[in-house]
């Protein structure tokens, strides 16, 4: 079965496309469309991103998820 989290990114799976794309191609949607679907060969022959490029894209979608959530008014006050 599949986890709960990316085997790419590690973020979670959030959504049914997030799962239907680890069953396909063993990671989230997000990280098909980013690193995945330009190259689907290489992708298919277990082709990933390298540790520097993974680790910047993270960090970029951890400051989208905080944008967002402040934007919502999600945001944890202290």
């Amino acid at each position: 079965g599949v986890g709960l989290f990316c085997n790419v990114c590690d973020f979670v799976l959030a959504a049914g496309e997030d799962v239907e794309c680890m069953e396909k191609y063993g990671c989230c949607e997000t990280c098909w469309l980013t690193f995945g679907e330009k190259d689907k060969q290489s992708w298919q022959l277990g082709k990933r991103p390298d540790k520097d490029t993974l680790t910047r894209y993270k960090s970029a979608r951890r400051i989208l998820n905080i944008n967002i959530d402040k934007f919502l008014g999600e945001e944890n006050e202290s």
